[in-house]
């Protein structure tokens, strides 16, 4: 006995189906995640959570090769040039992986503007390092100077919100 498939019916293949049903639950998952649902944690949830997030990218940067001291000195090589570049985009990866994990923390309503100019802060500061890492060999340093600048004052802002001494900058000179 054979099935006879209803011409108007259209095949749909079991991978099909299984798409379906996975993109259905990635965006099912995707809208739990949004902070504006979520119960806002403690302010001392933030912290752990947040020194936890801000030490993933301090190691990040320590596994970077270092550069030379001076690296787009005159006299300096092409390939000290290039390590320099390439540690400047590491750098910014990691504070961006900051500001990204701190966008996830849904902050309670006490001292939420600190945690936000916090995010603003090291977002901006991988912003500007990027520009540096490509910028004209001459403008490099002072551009990455300038953008570190931004570490100093996210660290300031995290030491107000309560966070220990080392922890996300606080404590620390940029």
């Amino acid at each position: 006995m054979s099935h006879k498939r209803n011409p108007r019916t259209p095949i749909r293949p079991r991978w099909a189906l299984t798409l379906l049903a996975a993109t259905s639950l990635i965006a099912a998952v995707a809208g739990c995640g949004d902070g504006d649902d979520a119960e806002p944690l403690t302010k001392a949830e933030v912290i752990d959570q947040g020194s936890a997030i801000c030490e993933e990218g301090r190691q990040r940067v320590e596994e970077l090769p270092q550069p030379s001291q001076h690296p787009f000195a005159k006299g300096a090589s092409q390939a000290e040039r290039d390590d320099a570049r390439e540690f400047l985009v590491g750098q910014a990866d990691a504070f961006q992986s900051v500001s990204d994990g701190f966008q996830e923390l849904t902050a309670p309503e006490e001292d939420r503007e600190l945690i936000d100019a916090f995010i603003e802060d090291t977002g901006t500061l991988a912003d500007e390092l990027r520009t540096a890492s490509t910028a004209d060999p001459q403008e490099v340093e002072p551009l990455a100077e300038q953008a570190y600048a931004l570490f100093g004052e996210a660290g300031n802002k995290a030491a107000e919100y309560g966070f220990p001494g080392g922890s996300c900058g606080s404590g620390e000179s940029g």
